[in-house]
């Protein structure tokens, strides 16, 4: 189908020319002379408005528009803070409820009255230097220096000198001693005299072993034995001792000393996991959880940097083959994740995929190209970014690039992800472009779709280039051979 060309005139030059477009009615023949017709046009003022800065007339195109030009605007707000706005609504409130002047009137006064101010002021509009705020500042401390106020102790009654007008004591002890009245503090001198006492009716103390009674010193309250000598024998006498009890899990028979956790309920490590693993609360866990993050920020782990043995492997074996974690036994049983739990695991996914060079998909080929351009070794995931790795290298404009450096969000079915590009390329006249290597066929797909609108909008912000490398491009040779055959 050949396109239809109509003939028109031209709004501004008034020449004749051809156009694919119907609309004939203001049309130019060129840019230049559309600007000028477009200068020419009158702009819309719908609504007249007072500049609340100047107090000027002024058109604007918006009902909230309150200043003639961005210079009114940035004086407005250097010098009316929220207090001075605040004083403003106050005489607004005032005058609604039934006072002479109108809030228009009283809003002219005001603006006016802080700019003439500002405009007395001779550093209005400029910065003080480093050397001006130093001056100011010892101005200030030799100033301090100076004060001598007379007054009166509240609490002993001297007269003393003070440099604030808030100071109230004389010295720290006295403000100690008034405080302690006032909060009811005992002070040393009653606390030892109640130690004394204290120590006296608990002086005389019998021994648990040789039952003979020793002298207690002031420090050691709670002292059962009179000597070393005793307390080790009754050590050795509840170490012999064994108690006897049944394991909650497997219904053994076992003993253990006395001497040991005496709320011991199990007879050996696998029963325990398994009975803490079935009382265990989810807050426990928590619990647990937070203590070891904190406690490994400064300490190093024990099994850092070991491997379980294979016998300790089959008894781990041994005992998650008993636990059953299916259906409600499951921790995570009827929950789902929240939104801010979705995005982070997608950034850990984004990040998991771009600094470990595995292979996502094991159908196609992967490897190592050396650059010579980066002196470094690039890591690829199919052959046709292999291929783009050597074209970039051919290429005496391109300066330097790297794999898998750019991560950009974007949204698919109302989900927050992250979108990694292939290629990043760096040229000689400092121009930045993101590369995406893929096949034609895929271009329409709805995530992809997605993946590229994100990208573009990503690549205009920050200034570079986004562009889709297909078979076309990568080989050009090749498809036109295939396409003529």
């Amino acid at each position: 189908m050949e396109r239809k060309f109509f003939d028109a005139i031209c709004v501004v030059c008034k020449t004749n020319f051809k156009t694919k477009c119907r609309r004939l009615t203001n049309i130019s023949c060129s840019d230049k002379c559309k600007r000028e017709f477009l200068a020419t046009k009158p702009k819309k003022v719908l609504f007249e408005r007072e500049c609340q800065w100047c107090r000027k007339q002024f058109g604007a195109t918006r009902k909230s528009s309150k200043f003639c030009n961005s210079d009114c605007s940035r004086e407005y707000r250097l010098l009316v803070t929220k207090n001075k706005r605040q004083e403003i609504n106050e005489k607004i409130s005032r005058a609604n409820t039934g006072r002479v002047r109108t809030p228009e009137q009283l809003e002219k006064n005001f603006f006016v009255k802080n700019r003439q101010t500002a405009e007395k002021n001779h550093n209005f509009g400029k910065k003080l230097t480093e050397e001006k705020k130093n001056e100011l500042a010892d101005a200030r401390r030799k100033a301090l220096e100076k004060l001598e106020i007379q007054k009166i102790c509240e609490k002993c009654g001297k007269d003393f000198v003070a440099k604030h007008k808030k100071t109230m004591f004389c010295n720290w002890r006295c403000a100690y001693r008034y405080k302690a009245d006032l909060n009811g503090v005992v002070p040393k001198e009653k606390l030892d005299k109640i130690r004394l006492e204290n120590y006296e009716s608990k002086k005389n103390k019998e021994c648990k072993t040789c039952k003979t009674q020793f002298v207690l010193k002031i420090n050691s309250k709670n002292k059962i034995f009179c000597s070393k000598e005793c307390q080790y024998e009754a050590l050795k006498v509840e170490k012999s001792i064994r108690v006897e009890k049944q394991c909650v899990i497997c219904d053994k028979t076992f003993r253990y000393k006395f001497t040991e956790n005496q709320n011991r309920k199990t007879c050996s490590k696998v029963c325990n996991m398994l009975h803490v693993i079935q009382t265990r609360r989810p807050a426990d866990g928590e619990k647990i959880s937070n203590r070891l993050k904190e406690y490994y920020r400064t300490h190093t782990h024990p099994s850092k940097g070991r491997r379980h043995s294979e016998e300790q492997k089959a008894k781990m074996r041994l005992i998650f083959a008993r636990i059953d974690r299916s259906g409600k036994n499951n921790s995570f049983y009827g929950k789902k994740h929240s939104k801010e739990m979705k995005e982070k695991l997608s950034i850990l996914a984004a990040n998991r995929m771009s600094s470990l060079h595995s292979p996502f998909n094991k159908k196609f080929k992967t490897g190592f190209f050396f650059s010579a351009k980066n002196n470094n070794k690039m890591f690829y995931r199919s052959s046709w970014e292999e291929h783009a790795y050597r074209l970039l290298e051919e290429n005496p404009n391109v300066l330097r690039y790297s794999a898998e450096v750019v991560k950009i969000p974007y949204v698919f079915e109302q989900k927050k992800k992250h979108y990694i590009p292939d290629i990043l390329v760096e040229y000689n006249d400092s121009t930045l472009a993101v590369i995406e290597i893929k096949p034609k066929a895929f271009l329409r797909e709805a995530r992809n779709v997605a993946k590229f609108k994100a990208a573009k909008k990503f690549c205009n912000k920050v200034g570079m280039k986004f562009q889709v490398w297909t078979e076309f491009r990568l080989f050009p040779k090749k498809v036109s051979n295939f396409t003529a055959s």
